[in-house]
């Protein structure tokens, strides 16, 4: 099907206004005298409205022309892919015009991959631990799994292109690369864990380490997932000790070299990220640091995961900054940095 010229148009504007896609469609409401989409009539239109509500047949125009656009080939069409249709959903849903069942429903429309956790998009979408980001689909994400069920191997090919999925990887090389900048002895506290991968991987690259790790971690499956690579690889198992609790009734006196939270602080309000970053500031020893992960804004992928309920709170330099400051740290003590792709930004703080 060749792409309709002024439809595309017309769409697209939609997308980069979500108030002019309001203000024409609330016009339409009152005088049933034009369309506001190109070759629909008026009078086809006023049918649906009598056998609809409001809501539905927003919905209806919605998905049935994201459906179609996402049919065609994007790039011959000059269309910006950062604002194609999941721009508009997640407006829609902030104004409460979608809810999470709508945006189920469109996902069946998918098919099977949506709706297993055979595929990584459906693994996100079907939630098996119950949280979003849980540890298996980090380390499938580490690994680059790809599904053994050949029907759906594009998918898990496709899911690994994501910018999110490639700063994900890079954030463990990260954690990795700052490993080698310290000394060879420290004390490590790993705030909500997950895999363990990237400790196990260090400490398998670097056999003469004698760092020590205390993971804190509320899901007990995660810290069986980790037991189990750990033993399954040929580090000491007293180098990495599990601590199964929440993160929020977590608190102890001991003093660590350094604290790092790759993924949970970008989950949290800025009120929250404020409360624990304060909690955790007692324990960084003199001359150590603490590191938190958080998303970019300009993350890519944002539409993709929020269309699998993937939510985060994404964060500018800036923001970061702004936190630190409202926990009494000084700019010389800050400094924000990024993996490779841009999306996962890292706040350092320094103790000195």
């Amino acid at each position: 099907m060749e792409l309709n010229v002024s439809l595309f148009k017309f769409y697209q504007s939609l997308c980069n206004s979500f108030l002019s896609f309001l203000q024409k469609y609330q016009s339409f409401c009152k005088t049933n005298q034009s369309s506001p989409f190109p070759n629909q009539s008026p009078q086809k239109l006023n049918q649906s409205l009598r056998k609809t509500n409001r809501k539905q047949w927003v919905l209806i125009v919605f998905y049935d022309f994201q459906l179609k656009l996402l049919k065609n080939n994007w790039k011959r069409a000059g269309f910006n892919k950062q604002r194609k249709g999941n721009t508009l959903q997640r407006e829609l849903r902030t104004e409460g015009f979608l809810k999470n069942e709508d945006v189920i429903e469109f996902q069946k429309r998918f098919g099977e991959a949506m709706l297993t956790s055979k595929t990584l998009q459906g693994f996100c979408c079907v939630k098996p631990h119950g949280y979003s980001g849980d540890f298996e689909i980090i380390d499938k994400i580490y690994t680059n799994s790809i599904t053994e069920d050949s029907k759906f191997s594009k998918w898990d090919y496709f899911f690994h292109t994501l910018a999110a999925c490639k700063a994900v990887r890079n954030r463990k090389d990260y954690f990795k690369q700052l490993l080698k900048t310290k000394a060879n002895d420290i004390n490590i506290l790993n705030l909500a864990s997950g895999p363990c991968r990237d400790m196990i991987e260090y400490l398998e690259e670097n056999p003469k380490s004698e760092i020590s790790f205390d993971c804190v971690e509320l899901d007990t499956n995660a810290i069986e997932y980790g037991k189990n690579l750990l033993n399954k690889s040929t580090i000491k198992q007293t180098k990495i000790n599990f601590i199964n609790k929440n993160i929020f009734k977590f608190d102890t006196s001991k003093e660590y070299d350094l604290i790092w939270s790759a993924g949970l602080f970008d989950y949290f309000e800025d009120k929250v990220f404020i409360r624990l970053l304060k909690r955790f500031l007692k324990n960084i020893r003199t001359d150590g640091e603490l590191v938190i992960g958080n998303f970019h804004p300009k993350n890519p992928s944002k539409a993709y995961m929020e269309f699998g309920f993937w939510y985060l709170n994404h964060r500018t330099e800036e923001d970061l900054i702004k936190l630190a400051h409202a926990c009494g740290i000084e700019d010389k003590n800050i400094d924000i940095k990024s993996e490779s792709e841009g999306v996962n930004l890292f706040l350092h703080i320094s103790k000195t």
